[in-house]
């Protein structure tokens, strides 16, 4: 990136961070704990107090790791750009590198930060949209934990000596996690709607859009600010695609890439069985698949496509879902 004088490439783990600097000709690696302070202080020394705004800071996404040391070092002015996993292995393979430790890979990641020409800069969500996401990870969390105990529980009915007595402390422990859910789920809407009224007004006018995918887009999406068409969500998504050909005689089926959040897909996939059903033009396309012979599940995959690109369109131009209007600017 123009401008900076030293790229610093940071592997991130839990509790610790190794960090490669690329400063000129110059290259220096040290590690420290994953703490703002701890990692300033660090940097600080390698480089002899260079003006951090001429400092690039490059991480990858690690899901949460990342985020509070991203966020500190916003805060203190630093540019920092957190770039997505998949693009820093594929641009490794380029590199044709088959080493894998830590320190290899911060040096990776800096070497991508300093040729890479279109890195986004890094800004933190808001308090709203980070209370938001973290309601919407503690649903996941709960149902996750209510699909084990449920296992546990079916297993140990197979047990002769299983009574209803055993298997009291998993029903009162599921019912519970369920009731906490409901809460949750409560808050979320009731916090959206107040800080996000019209966002989530037109979002919910698309069929099939409910409210924990409005939630998403609002907080973990950022009301697609970051996005600029449609299809640029799907590929973030990993729901888009990508077609496999070599010459005239080489052509495969395309797959989806899946190099996104798992958890969104997983929410957009539930809400496009009902937009298959629901929504008029993904019902219409979703029927046309099938008729083709396609599979169910890839024809609820390409509805998953439609459906966020619809919310996608209605949320950029400000206005209500119409079904007998066709948005085909990102639609």
């Amino acid at each position: 990136m123009k401008g900076m004088k030293a790229v610093v490439g940071v592997d991130v783990a839990k509790d610790s961070v190794s960090v490669t600097i690329l400063y000129g000709k110059k290259e220096r690696s040290f590690t420290s704990e994953n703490e703002g302070k701890a990692f300033e202080s660090e940097l600080s020394k390698a480089l002899n107090g260079l003006d951090r705004q001429r400092i690039l800071v490059v991480m990858e996404s690690t899901g949460i790791y990342h985020v509070k040391l991203a966020c500190h070092l916003h805060g203190m002015g630093y540019a920092v750009s957190v770039v997505n996993p998949f693009v820093i292995k594929k641009y490794a393979e380029m590199q044709m590198k088959r080493t894998k430790t830590d320190a290899v890979d911060s040096k990776i990641i800096a070497e991508y930060g300093r040729s890479a020409n279109d890195l986004k800069l890094f800004t933190p969500k808001n308090e709203i949209q980070q209370a938001m996401e973290i309601k919407l990870k503690t649903i996941e969390d709960f149902y996750t934990q209510i699909n084990a105990l449920q296992n546990q529980l079916a297993a140990l009915e197979h047990l002769p000596a299983c009574t209803n007595k055993l298997k009291r402390p998993y029903e009162k422990t599921i019912k519970l996690l369920y009731e906490e859910i409901g809460k949750i789920e409560k808050d979320l809407v009731k916090l959206s709607k107040k800080h996000y009224p019209e966002e989530i007004r037109i979002l919910n006018s698309v069929p099939g859009v409910g409210d924990r995918l409005s939630c998403i887009i609002v907080s973990m999406l950022r009301n697609f600010d970051s996005f600029e068409r449609g299809k640029q969500i799907t590929s973030y998504l990993g729901i888009c695609p990508s077609p496999y050909e070599s010459g005239t005689s080489v052509k495969r089926r395309g797959r989806i890439m899946k190099k996104g959040n798992p958890y969104i897909r997983k929410i957009l996939y539930l809400c496009a069985l009902s937009a298959s059903r629901y929504n008029k033009s993904c019902r219409l396309l979703f029927e046309r698949l099938v008729q083709k012979g396609k599979n169910k599940r890839l024809a609820l995959i390409a509805v998953a496509n439609k459906l966020i690109k619809q919310a996608f369109a209605v949320l950029k131009s400000k206005t209500l879902y119409n079904e007998d209007y066709l948005l085909v600017k990102g639609a």
